[in-house]
């Protein structure tokens, strides 16, 4: 489990990775208030962790945090991974974001992402995420 806290002003983002080690899928949740910027400061320290780094398949679950994103901001962070792709992890995605905001923009991230790994699915609840990454680990025959 990889846990940290970002404080911005009186607001804080809370992250905590947790993997099942026998289907290896790994859960990030999110909670509190995600401004601007805080997954850009997160994501280098979360790629550098070993249990992240190795991961090819996460839930990002936003279901307990809120946001005031805005297209520039996911553009940013489009921008930002891209740049950065040599150190990223998963190459499957899964976000769920029950919130209107939060979805939208992910969805947004995600159209953006189309032609990048990694592969983005976004869904208002977690257990069509689970369900959609477990497809992803069993072969097609």
């Amino acid at each position: 489990m990889f846990e940290s806290n970002w404080l911005k002003k009186d607001k804080v983002m809370k992250y905590q990775l947790t993997t099942d080690p026998e289907t290896g899928l790994c859960i990030l949740k999110i909670s509190g208030h995600v401004a601007p910027g805080d997954l850009i400061q997160m994501l280098p320290k979360l790629w550098s962790t070993d249990d992240y780094a190795r991961l090819g398949y996460v839930v990002w679950d936003f279901t307990h945090s809120e946001t005031n994103y805005y297209f520039e901001d996911i553009f940013k962070l489009f921008e930002f991974v891209k740049e950065k792709k040599q150190l990223r992890g998963p190459h499957t995605l899964a976000v769920v974001a029950p919130h209107d905001n939060e979805f939208g923009m992910s969805r947004m991230y995600a159209m953006l992402s189309e032609c990048e790994v990694p592969k983005i699915n976004v869904f208002r609840e977690l257990s069509p995420a689970l369900a959609w990454l477990e497809s992803c680990l069993t072969p097609e025959e």
